[in-house]
């Protein structure tokens, strides 16, 4: 099991993306390790790769790998084989979201994140998927655990910073409600109405 995140360099907030494989309110195993985790990915596009919050996240990172490898880090060799937290979004173009220039994070904590909306309102599990915009509140942390090496962050809390809106796309296809159905005509007070069909009969093309 990689080393549990602690904090090395103190909590970072990165910059808004697209919210992806949220696990946030039930943990799930993460792949190849059996325990269960609070997790979710961030896609960062390329305008997010060009703000401050994301210079932070990568000075961030190499700082707490030179605080965990010391002069490891001046072995060439060594730094080349060192797993990057920030993945090129190319890697994964088969899935909804993640596009080539855009990056992602996976973060992940034992402890269940705090998820908070634009208003830093509380927010209920389905009222969180994946396709809306957020920011994660994160701490670097480098690991050396059976061979490999490398640094990751851990995810304390989440703001969904775009909750709805017609810019929100669902990346796992599902439709919400008012997607699924259209307005009832309205009752006469007889309990008729006159938009209602009638029922069709069956015929010699369709006996249903």
């Amino acid at each position: 099991m990689a080393n549990a995140p602690t904090p090395t360099s103190g909590l970072l907030i990165t910059p808004i993306g697209l919210l992806s494989f949220p696990h946030l309110f039930v943990p799930q195993p993460r792949l190849n390790n059996p325990e269960p985790v609070y997790q979710a990915s961030l896609i960062i596009p390329p305008e997010g790769q060009k703000t401050a919050e994301y210079t932070a996240l990568k000075n961030a990172a190499l700082e707490a790998c030179k605080t965990k490898f010391g002069s490891r880090m001046n072995d060439p060799a060594f730094v080349g084989r060192l797993r990057s937290p920030f993945r090129d979004a190319g890697e994964k173009s088969n899935l909804a979201g993640y596009e080539p220039g855009h990056v992602f994070l996976n973060c992940w904590s034992k402890f269940p994140p705090g998820v908070v909306g634009p208003q830093r309102q509380q927010m209920l599990k389905e009222d969180v998927f994946a396709g809306q915009f957020a920011r994660f509140s994160v701490n670097p942390y480098a690991y050396d655990q059976l061979g490999n090496v490398g640094v990751a962050f851990g995810l304390n809390n989440v703001q969904i910073t775009k909750v709805s809106g017609p810019e929100i796309k669902r990346l796992d296809n599902r439709r919400s409600a008012e997607e699924s159905f259209g307005d009832l005509p309205v009752e006469n007070g007889d309990g008729t109405n006159e938009t209602a069909p009638r029922p069709t009969a069956p015929t010699s093309s369709n006996p249903f």
